[in-house]
């Protein structure tokens, strides 16, 4: 391994630094000024795209957007998927970085929580428990059927609280105390 004398070596993390804050800045403007020249353009009057930029400004297309019923629609649909995309995705990175065990409810009725939830803490890494919501005794035999969902998921049983020993489940519990 040649080493280089410190004043080659100094030129050259400068020249490379110089480099990266170059490509940076330019990625950055890259992705940043199209949005700036939309949002200036979204304040012109005119009816098509003209010189830049617009020499007289107005709310005329904000408005015909808040008028429009379909696209308030669209917007409110938006954000909803947007608050409930958060709450879930925080709630699942929640239960697998605390280790709290996400329960598949096994009555036939009610197969909570949905599928995709399901699927979205277990690729979270989320821990899981089965359980029967047995309310009667001949009920406790629903506790199949969550096993059943486990396994068409893909749950691993390593991942399952409800099959592991004793001595496990224990030492699991204690660390949350």
């Amino acid at each position: 391994m040649t080493h280089m004398p410190p004043s080659a070596s100094t030129a050259l993390d400068w020249t490379a630094s110089a480099v990266f804050r170059f490509l940076l800045a330019a990625s950055i403007l890259f992705l940043i000024l199209p949005v700036v020249v939309s949002v200036v353009l979204s304040f012109d009057d005119r009816q098509f795209l003209g010189p830049f930029p617009p020499k007289q400004f107005s709310l005329r297309w904000y408005r015909s957007f808040v008028d429009n019923p379909a696209y308030l629609d669209g917007l409110i649909v938006s954000l909803k998927l947007a608050v409930l995309s958060t709450v879930i995705s925080t709630l699942a990175g929640a239960c697998a970085a605390y280790d709290v065990a996400v329960e598949i409810n096994s009555r036939p009725e009610r197969l909570d929580p949905p599928k995709r939830l399901l699927l979205l803490a277990a690729e979270a890494g989320c821990v899981f428990s089965i359980d029967s919501d047995a309310h009667a005794p001949g009920q406790l035999d629903f506790k199949a059927l969550g096993c059943e969902r486990a396994e068409r998921l893909g749950i691993p049983a390593e991942r399952i609280v409800t099959t592991w020993p004793v001595e496990r489940v224990l030492e699991w519990a204690s660390a949350r105390s």
